[in-house]
């Protein structure tokens, strides 16, 4: 394993994952989640196939592990709607923290299934990350006003979203080991394109998109996609736990990216997260 490498591909996942959730704002807000992930993965999809053809050599063709990816797919999707159902109902401060504990259980899993060890410094280093995370995100006030086992808390559809992403990022590693980065991430996000135009044809929705949200589809697919590819790219090289916990630092660029660019007030506790956040990344690369 080449754990430098896999530093960087998972800090640059990071920056992917981030700011495609940052730049998303508008087009969800406009256009629905379902037709927003549909035209975003369809760019995706084109633009991963372009990037496929030009590199099969480090790809292969495995019919097992095609559908394997598409099973991934299929249950990345059910986070998805689950975190957005989440939204719908309760509060961003109580909602977030809980999603973004994902990473929680894909090393877990990790750990168990893959094996892998962790050393004093990175345990450390990914507590200090979760902590850090929990904290960008958590109010105090609605955590009290939340009955946190009702459905209208949204908080049990945020454990779904936690439980199914920390699941999906631990899975994709049997993809990636056996078709590659490019044609799992490839693989993964076409399947999106499948079951997010599924649904939205079970809902009758309209596919129609104004022109004005076009600049937003494209950056945000350039972004995320970038973010899915790194991270293939990541525990291709290195142990997944590693990967997994940087990558889900996107809270803190999501956060940058609303100061300047929406010119959002950050509060003390926010600016002691992103401390946080950043010194356990800086743990986990530097400090084995």
């Amino acid at each position: 394993m080449n754990t430098s490498v896999g530093t960087i591909f998972a800090i640059m996942s990071m920056l992917g994952y981030g700011l495609g959730n940052a730049i998303s704002k508008a087009p969800v807000e406009a256009l629905g989640s379902r037709k927003t992930l549909f035209y975003r993965n369809i760019l995706i999809s084109i633009v991963l196939f372009t990037i496929l053809i030009f590199n099969l050599k480090e790809s292969q063709f495995n019919s097992t592990y095609i559908l394997v990816g598409l099973l991934i797919s299929l249950i990345g999707y059910i986070p998805i709607i689950a975190f957005f159902e989440a939204i719908k109902r309760g509060k961003v401060g109580v909602i977030s923290p809980v999603a973004s504990s994902s990473l929680i259980v894909t090393i877990f899993l990790s750990i168990i299934f893959f094996k892998e060890t962790l050393t004093h410094n990175q345990i450390f280093a990914i507590l200090f990350i979760v902590f850090g995370i929990i904290l960008i995100f958590v109010n105090l006030k609605d955590l009290k006003r939340s009955n946190i086992f009702s459905i209208s808390s949204g908080v049990p559809f945020a454990l779904i979203a936690c439980l199914g992403w920390g699941l999906v990022f631990f899975l994709m590693k049997f993809p990636v080991s056996k078709l590659g980065p490019i044609f799992s991430a490839f693989i993964l996000e076409s399947g999106l394109v499948i079951f997010s135009g599924i649904h939205l044809k079970s809902k009758g929705e309209s596919f129609k998109v104004h022109k004005k949200y076009y600049k937003y589809l494209f950056i945000t697919a350039i972004a995320t996609m970038f973010g899915t590819l790194f991270y293939n790219y990541g525990i291709n090289a290195t142990s997944v736990s590693l990967v997994a916990a940087i990558s889900a630092c996107a809270p803190l660029v999501v956060t940058i990216y609303g100061k300047v660019v929406y010119k959002e007030k950050l509060s003390f506790q926010q600016y002691s997260a992103s401390l946080v956040i950043v010194i356990g990344i800086i743990t986990l690369s530097y400090f084995k």
